[in-house]
């Protein structure tokens, strides 16, 4: 800027600085607001010094004199003192200001650290919420975490951006925050980013948080870079570690959080082995098909064993309202389990000779094909059940030879399609004698 526009600035500056002040001393001493004051002036004000701040560094120091006037118009609700002042206004006022407060710390270290030590606490805790300003705040916090002019734990930062996305899942929040999905994916896709030491400490429920968020990412097509490699394969150790704990479950104990954080562990898995972008890092990882393999098996037969969560729903009547049976079946750690088993082990046996010789010598074909009848708690079971056998089987002689062995000995139960008036049944078959 030259002589004449850093005098121009500061003229303006000190002008809304004595307007601003004028108009706080006069709302705190409890007198009615004159036609001294009107909403137009501040807005227009605060237009001026928020877009005085794109000229430069210069132009953004000059203007930082004036934050703590403008975040005292926060605290002390001034708007609130204007008569006949429309939400809109008010939304605009608010908006200016929190827009403001995000060009001064643009590529600016001084006014980084300054926000921050000021008004950082403020920022967090204005963050503990969602409002139209959320994104202005999380741009704020993601300047000054980008300029390293403050330090930031690193932690610390990613659970504030947990929390705004937590109350996004738990309010279903609709407004779009571009900076929390910038700055969340920084911490997921950058390699830079030690994101695994940071997600293995976080609490139970900010973990499934993270795993919620990964999935919606994978299935919109990954559309800033890859997820680390890294964190991808900790998430399948993780479900390898604590996938026993599902069997533990039972109809008192549904709702525990560290089953349901195994359930969205392999969803998490099952979306992602199925994807270009992520197959490579599962097809290798053989345990984790052992492990699926077993998991789908000891479920099966734990549903043969008596009347329990993992028990299919063959009737319609079953799930209607006056069943008599719990319609929060939904809500069961059971639901959807055998479908994400069943889909994870027919994404790893996609071209995957090793895969398809564990399948044929552990049995877990049995385990697939007693996954191919229908089942209220497990949508699109039948149809991933047909997806697994068609992928053992692809150029695995063996395995083509054990189904060709296979023989009918009946119609297999018919509930469903029955209920559908519909005449044709799945069959039930067995190996020969």
């Amino acid at each position: 800027m030259n002589e004449n526009n850093i005098t121009e600035l500061k003229e303006m500056v000190s002008e809304a600085q004595k307007y601003l002040l004028d108009l706080i001393y006069f709302c705190a001493s409890g007198k009615e607001m004159s036609n001294a004051f009107s909403v137009q002036d501040v807005i227009s004000f605060l237009k001026r010094l928020r877009n005085s701040c794109c000229k430069g560094y210069e132009s953004q120091c000059e203007v930082m004199n004036i934050i703590p006037t403008i975040f005292a118009l926060l605290e002390k609700e001034i708007f609130s003192f204007f008569e006949d002042i429309s939400s809109d206004e008010v939304d605009q006022l608010n908006t200016l200001i929190w827009q403001l407060m995000a060009n001064l710390t643009v590529n600016n270290p001084s006014n980084q650290q300054l926000i921050w030590e000021g008004y950082g606490s403020k920022v967090k805790e204005y963050l503990n919420g969602l409002s139209p300003y959320t994104d202005i705040q999380l741009l704020i916090l993601y300047n000054v975490a980008k300029g390293n002019s403050v330090y930031l734990d690193q932690k610390d930062v990613f659970e504030i951006l947990l929390k705004v996305w937590t109350n996004i899942l738990e309010k279903k929040y609709d407004r779009n925050l571009e900076f929390l999905h910038i700055f969340f994916e920084e911490y997921l896709c950058n390699i830079s980013c030690r994101i695994v030491p940071i997600y293995a400490t976080l609490h139970a429920e900010h973990r499934i948080a993270v795993l919620k968020y990964i999935i919606i990412y994978v299935r919109n097509g990954s559309p800033n870079g890859q997820i680390q490699k890294v964190l991808m394969e900790f998430i399948s150790k993780e479900f390898k570690k604590k996938s026993d704990c599902i069997l533990r479950v039972n109809s008192e104990r549904i709702n525990e959080i560290y089953p349901y954080e195994v359930l969205i562990l392999l969803e998490t898995i099952s979306v992602a082995s199925g994807d270009a972008l992520y197959s490579h890092i599962y097809e290798k990882d053989h345990s984790l098909f052992l492990n699926v393999g077993q998991l789908l098996y000891t479920v099966n037969e734990t549903g043969k064993q008596s009347n329990n969560i993992f028990t299919p729903m063959e009737k319609l009547t079953e799930v209607a309202p006056n069943s008599g049976i719990n319609t929060d079946f939904q809500n069961e750690i059971s639901y959807q389990l055998r479908t994400l088993l069943v889909r994870t082990l027919a994404n790893l046996l996609y071209k995957n000779k090793k895969n398809q010789e564990y399948v044929r010598e552990l049995n877990i074909i049995a385990a697939i094909l007693d996954s191919t009848r229908p089942d209220a708690r497990n949508p699109m079971i039948k149809e991933w059940s047909i997806l697994a056998i068609r992928n053992m089987c692809e150029n695995c002689s063996e395995n083509q030879q054990i189904i060709s062995n296979l023989t009918k000995v009946g119609d297999a139960s018919k509930n469903v399609l029955t209920e559908l008036n519909l005449e044709m049944g799945s069959l039930r078959i067995s190996p020969k004698e």
